[in-house]
């Protein structure tokens, strides 16, 4: 089976940078023990300048370069292209987004079964961020949440609004 993990994955798993990257990397760890798994990982970066695939053991992670400005203002538009483009390549039989809203709404129109963690609830997060940037940035960032949440066909939320 084809499977594809699409979500932020260190560039050096002995550099590990946040939970999402170590949820990741810890999962990956477990499914390589499956036989008959074809792993890919998708993962946008900023340090990647051009698209990079890297083979071991039995993984194959795609780093593709991740768009270094406006990102919310665009919809992330071209990490929505570049992970599109390499999901039609790789043509997995399922998919596990991680770190949403950001890789969500990226691959919002998927053409397989999907699994989504949700590492957080950005419209409870961005009411504790300080600043007149953040203050802005919060109104898009609900935004771009909300559509995620209401484009999975099921979603489980253990948080009451």
């Amino acid at each position: 089976m084809k499977f594809a993990m699409v979500g932020p994955y260190a560039l050096d798993i002995n550099k590990i940078v946040g939970g999402v990257e170590a949820v990741i990397v810890y999962l990956i760890e477990g499914l390589k023990q499956i036989d008959d798994l074809d792993i890919h990982i998708i993962s946008c970066r900023k340090k990647i300048t051009e698209e990079k695939i890297v083979e071991k053991e039995k993984i194959k992670i795609h780093y593709l370069p991740s768009q270094n400005r406006f990102c919310n203002i665009t919809l992330n538009f071209m990490e929505k292209y570049r992970i599109r483009k390499k999901i039609k390549q790789i043509k997995p039989e399922i998919i596990h987004f991680q770190d949403h809203p950001n890789y969500v709404y990226i691959s919002s129109k998927p053409y397989c079964a999907t699994v989504t963690t949700v590492h957080g609830i950005l419209y409870k997060e961005v009411k504790i961020r300080k600043g007149i940037l953040n203050w802005i940035r919060k109104f898009l960032i609900i935004y771009i949440e909300r559509i995620c949440l209401k484009r999975e066909k099921l979603s489980f939320l253990l948080i009451k609004n």
